[in-house]
């Protein structure tokens, strides 16, 4: 394939150029067989200190590959690996690589799927690795397990400088023992720390905080501002989640599509992109904060309207909320079935979006006639001796934090 001839051809180049520092092959759509050949000229190069593969389709195949250089390579220091689906395999391969290296000293693997197992793994190998200073296996979903491996490493880390743990389903309780864990050693060399996006509840970020705030000798960065900016409970209740929105889409278009309904003052409009991994490449969403309460329902009825055009493409708006909500068992596989679970993990963290979970009420004409038709997500009932029917809810969703 054509990602294979140019993985050849930048193999066969790099051994060409002997004053080569920085290589990025970012969005290059290289898959295994290039990784071969990126391997074999990394085993005859010594001037290549940085590479970048970020957003490629190497694989695991390609990830083993890779580490069987990384693991006799000299000259790299900094590798980024983030988004190549990597997976537990990947991962292992390259722990064992880590337990040999003596020179990288920043891996980057987010959004790679490594799971618990791949962070206990990488967690294991750097307990014998002495010069890796920053590690970022955000996205990854290793949940607490993976974490408290990583914790049981920070109690004897002397070198590791940077942790980035965003977005992996930790639980309150495995952050407060990373945290913990991190205080209790006192040859501690971190200087910055990233929770943000796990679901960790607001008394236990307060502890996290006054935890490195009481220990004086640590000097830590705790990445959790935005996490904590985000999900305040009073602006999430004037928050609407617009999504699917075109790849060329701008602020000004998503500020403008609630302006034209006169759906009220915005404060500010927040655009992101999904991952690779995530459904409809290339597509975005975003999140709009109101000025007003009410400005929500307004925002979430043009949809009824049918005005939730932004250039030309249909989108769909939801509440966005970080409140639980208890779920009927019947119900919970019921709804978001427009939305994949590689979406749901980039962009959600908890349990409801308004529409999938609508309770539709109608009116009927008539006494003793049929029920109205349910609103949006529900289904019509029978009429009563008043002819009144009422839809019932088809499901319910996660609930949408902008992280």
């Amino acid at each position: 394939g054509k990602d294979f001839k140019h993985g050849r051809i930048v193999g066969k180049l790099i051994p060409l150029f002997t004053c080569l520092r920085v290589l990025s092959l970012r969005e290059c759509s290289l898959e295994r067989e290039a990784a071969n050949e990126l391997s074999e000229a990394l085993n005859s190069n010594s001037t290549i200190t940085r590479l970048d593969l970020r957003m490629n389709n190497l694989g695991k195949g390609g990830g083993k590959v890779l580490a069987q250089a990384l693991t006799d390579n000299k000259s790299l220091v900094f590798l980024d690996l983030s988004y190549n689906d990597l997976s537990i395999i990947g991962a292992k391969a390259i722990a064992v690589a880590l337990e040999k290296n003596t020179t990288l000293k920043e891996l980057l693997l987010y959004g790679n799927m490594i799971d618990i197992e791949g962070a206990q793994a990488i967690a294991e190998a750097l307990k014998k690795n002495t010069t890796l200073c920053e590690l970022d296996v955000g996205f990854n979903r290793i949940k607490a397990k993976g974490a408290l491996a990583l914790a049981e490493l920070l109690t004897m880390s002397t070198s590791l400088q940077a942790l980035h743990v965003k977005r992996n389903f930790v639980s309150g309780k495995a952050a407060m023992t990373l945290v913990r864990n991190l205080v209790s050693n006192p040859r501690s060399a971190v200087k910055r720390l990233s929770l943000s996006g796990n679901t960790i509840d607001r008394p236990t970020l307060t502890e996290i905080v006054l935890t490195l705030k009481k220990e004086s000798a640590i000097h830590c960065v705790l990445d959790v501002a935005k996490h904590v900016e985000m999900t305040d409970p009073e602006r999430m209740e004037r928050t609407v989640f617009v999504s699917p929105l075109p790849p060329n889409v701008t602020k000004e278009l998503v500020r403008k599509l609630f302006h034209d309904s006169h759906c009220g003052a915005i404060l500010r409009v927040n655009v992101f992109s999904r991952s690779k991994s995530a459904w409809k490449e290339g597509k975005k969403y975003a999140f709009v904060e109101f000025a007003s309460r009410d400005s929500v329902q307004l925002a979430m009825d043009i949809v009824l309207e049918k005005k939730n055009y932004v250039c030309g493409e249909r989108v769909k708006v939801y509440r966005a909320g970080i409140t639980p909500r208890s779920h009927d068992p019947k119900n919970v596989k019921k709804g978001i079935d427009w939305m994949s679970d590689d979406e749901i993990s980039d962009i959600s963290g908890g349990r409801d979006i308004y529409g999938a979970a609508a309770r539709g009420r109608d009116r009927g004409r008539g006494g003793g006639g049929r029920g109205g038709r349910g609103g949006r997500g529900g289904r019509g009932g029978r009429g009563g001796g008043r002819g009144r029917g009422r839809g019932r809810g088809r499901g319910r969703g996660r609930e949408l934090v902008p992280w």
